[in-house]
């Protein structure tokens, strides 16, 4: 059963990937791998080498790409955002092709994300409780690991092509990744907004509860599929539907 917070809620935090929008696999290019057709972006990344590297072969390419994802990321800070085209800066020196501004990698990242951004759709009620949420006075925001620039704007028109935003934190835009806390802090300063009066709510255990526990904010899980939480810890407040977030910032509980 979800109940309602006891405390005074000002502002209300979205993940983005499988809280507000879902990707459609059916709705994804389909490409061989070992014999299996499966749904994916790679067969618009490989479209596009093929612009790059006329001639170039799909298994080729296929072999580049695992070769280049088998090599741990360079050190750096914990939580630290890696750029979208920086894998494919690295598939392209793989295959000996010399892209010193990274035009040619970007374009890879583009064609990749076109294919993602197509193939999305909202999550059932997520528009609906945003107007709601909204009509209460309540802030909202966008706390997102998206490592693509200019694929925020498409997809935050996916989740909702209407609503305005308060804020939309990337960790593109940050530098740092859920569930470092300087995503969160980052939002919650853009809203104006207490921590202690603040929610997030998220499918991700670490990035999104996890994350936002450890920056003061009150985490909703949102767990569409019903999976026993897995602890260590009490469970945080549950939703398996998005509506159900409407209870817990319902008018009786912003009182202090």
């Amino acid at each position: 059963m979800v109940t309602r917070f006891q405390t005074r809620v000002d502002a209300v935090m979205f993940d983005l990937f499988d809280t507000l929008i879902t990707v459609e696999t059916s709705r994804l290019p389909v490409q061989r791998i070992a014999g299996r057709s499966v749904p994916s972006a790679i067969p618009a990344v490989l479209a596009e080498l093929r612009r790059i590297l006329p001639g170039v072969a799909d298994v080729e390419a296929l072999a580049a790409m695992a070769a280049v994802r088998a090599v741990p990321p360079a050190e750096g800070q914990p939580n630290q955002e890696i750029a979208e085209h920086v894998i494919f800066s690295a598939l392209l020196r793989h295959l000996g092709v010399r892209d010193e501004a990274d035009a040619l990698a970007r374009r890879l990242a583009d064609a990749q994300m076109s294919a993602v951004v197509a193939a999305c759709r909202p999550v059932a009620g997520a528009r609906e409780l945003l107007a709601t949420l909204r009509a209460r006075g309540l802030r909202t925001a966008v706390v997102s690991n998206l490592a693509h620039a200019a694929s925020v704007g498409p997809l935050i028109g996916v989740a909702d092509p209407v609503h305005r935003f308060d804020a939309v934190v990337t960790s593109i835009e940050v530098g740092y990744c859920k569930p470092g806390e300087q995503i969160f802090r980052a939002a919650l300063a853009r809203l104006g907004v207490e921590a202690e009066h603040t929610i997030h709510v998220g499918d991700d255990l670490e990035g999104d509860i996890t994350g936002a526990i450890r920056a003061g904010i009150h985490a909703v899980w949102f767990n569409p599929r019903g999976r026993p939480w897995p602890g260590p810890g009490a469970e945080p407040a549950t939703v398996t539907l998005l509506e159900e977030v409407e209870v817990l910032v319902s008018p009786r509980s912003n009182t202090v």
